[in-house]
């Protein structure tokens, strides 16, 4: 789940690895108002499954994936950008040439400083590409709820395209954060 930053997971034994379902959450208020939310996924066939550690998300999907990398975003957090990261590190590299180019946390720990306070704000298109590449189309916004936007030269926009794609057997995005100078 996410939308706030939360997130669930449950551990499941290695015989469940791979396997597709739904995963149903009933939410019900101090006033007896329902709300059910489904969810189709795919349970990781890479994850560590018992052994893992509880922080772990073992179900594998592109719009969750897709979520976690704009939470880490959010939070500032560069272990798990790197962890979700599939692209290219060259940009980043270019960017601080004094920084070791194979210390890819440290390399996204300093663009994080950079970047504004944004976050997720809404996915305005999912597709998918093939059985491994998806591709979003979402807007972002700025820690005070106001659409983030960037410009290059005259055109300025709200929408940004992001891929995830199965890399090393694992979901990833191929897109860094964007960056307004």
């Amino acid at each position: 789940m996410s939308g706030n930053g939360q997130f669930s997971g449950f551990i499941y034994p290695d015989k469940m690895k791979g396997e597709e379902g739904q995963v149903v959450f009933l939410f019900k208020n101090s006033e007896g108002t329902e709300l059910t939310w489904k969810k189709n996924l795919t349970l990781s066939p890479s994850a560590s499954s018992q052994k893992g550690n509880k922080n772990e998300v073992v179900a594998e999907n592109p719009q969750d994936t897709l979520e976690q990398y704009m939470q880490a975003i959010a939070n500032q957090d560069a272990t798990k950008l790197v962890e979700l990261y599939g692209g290219s590190y060259q940009g980043l590299m270019n960017l601080f040439p004094e920084t070791d180019p194979n210390d890819k946390q440290k390399l996204f720990e300093q663009y994080l400083k950079i970047l504004p306070k944004i976050s997720l704000n809404e996915i305005l298109e999912q597709t998918e590409v093939s059985k491994n590449e998806y591709k979003f189309v979402i807007t972002l916004k700025h820690e005070d709820g106001t659409l983030f936007q960037t410009r290059e030269f005259d055109v300025i926009t709200d929408e940004f395209t992001y891929t995830v794609k199965r890399v090393d057997g694992m979901l990833k995005l191929m897109e860094l954060p964007p960056y307004q100078a």
